[in-house]
């Protein structure tokens, strides 16, 4: 399993795949979940999970100015927007270059 709380964006690396590295250690946090927690835990559990995801994709981004813009948007956005917020300021940044 990848070090989720210690993951970043790696230089160079588009805010579309680190996403999708997000997404993926949120499927392997799930299902380990699903192996040690007790049924009556799960859901809390998924539901953490959930949040850390989204709070581990925006912590991560390498541009700060990306992760400004995606945290100025408030806690109620949800992964999928947020993703969708930094890759528009991505594209942003990378037609200003």
């Amino acid at each position: 399993m990848h070090a989720g709380c210690c993951a970043r964006q790696e230089k160079g690396e588009s805010v579309a795949s680190w996403g999708s590295r997000i997404d993926e250690m949120q499927t392997e946090l799930r299902e380990a979940a699903r192996r040690v927690c007790k049924p009556e835990e799960i859901q809390g559990a998924v539901g953490l999970i959930g949040h850390l995801r989204k709070a581990c994709f925006v912590q991560g981004l390498q541009s700060e100015r990306i992760q400004t813009t995606a945290r100025s948007r408030g806690e109620s956005v949800l992964l999928s927007q947020a993703v969708e917020i930094s890759l528009e300021e991505e594209g942003t940044i990378l037609s200003i270059r």
